[in-house]
């Protein structure tokens, strides 16, 4: 078949409604139950079904005394329709967005150090300025946060400075150069002698941080055959 012909070929027109009542009625197994479940009269259900095989050059359904059954062209345009169907659904739930003035929802990911402390005003702040964005914010470890924005299973991240984050981007959102300990204040310290100088008197200690800390320290100090035995499990 020559291209110009295949190119003035009709399609037939079918509309939600009609791939809507046609799933209904093969779920139902009857045109009559089909028809009620979309609230359609009996005459105008079965006329939409005739369209429909007219248009096609075939009989989608069986009709028999106990009720109807696809046939083999039947089950195609069901495929078919549920897919159409299925995706219609999701267009209508990404669009909700923009009618609740919400372009796009990212996810960031947070060490419980940030939560508990400078984050909730950093997020505050921008929520403000940027009204069209939704943030789903979760707490995790803080590698466990560089494994996920480098997999793709989150947006952004925000970790402690002592966390390799290799190859990705990282920019300074917050400074916390002193903490204090035994009522002294000490810059933290992270070097070949490891970490010193945090706060584990003060009633409630960031256990997340300190176990970071010593995690980066052992990282910077120990054989990289025990680093790799460390990573191994």
């Amino acid at each position: 078949m020559k291209s110009e012909d295949l190119s003035q070929r009709s399609v037939p027109g079918f509309d939600l409604l009609d791939l809507t009542l046609f799933v209904a009625v093969v779920r139902a197994g009857s045109i009559t139950h089909g028809a009620r479940e979309v609230h359609l009269a009996l005459p105008s259900a079965s006329a939409r079904i005739r369209a429909m095989e007219t248009a096609l050059g075939t009989s989608l359904l069986d009709r028999e005394h106990r009720g109807v059954k696809p046939t083999p062209a039947g089950h195609l345009l069901l495929r078919h329709a549920r897919s159409v169907l299925y995706g219609v659904d999701h267009l209508r739930e990404d669009l909700a967005q923009y009618a609740a003035d919400l372009v796009s929802t990212i996810e960031v990911q947070a060490n419980s150090t940030a939560i508990a402390t400078f984050l909730p005003g950093v997020l505050t702040t921008f929520l403000i300025a940027r009204p069209d964005i939704n943030v789903d914010l979760k707490a995790c470890p803080s590698r466990d946060i560089v494994r996920a924005v480098r997999d793709g299973r989150a947006d952004a991240g925000v970790v402690a400075d002592t966390i390799d984050t290799g190859t990705l981007e990282r920019i300074v959102l917050h400074h916390d150069e002193l903490v204090r300990t035994l009522g002294r204040t000490y810059r933290r310290y992270l070097g070949s002698y490891g970490w010193i100088g945090f706060d584990l008197v003060a009633g409630e200690a960031a256990w997340q941080q300190v176990r970071e800390l010593i995690d980066s320290s052992y990282r910077n100090t120990a054989a990289t055959r025990l680093v790799a035995e460390l990573d191994s499990g």
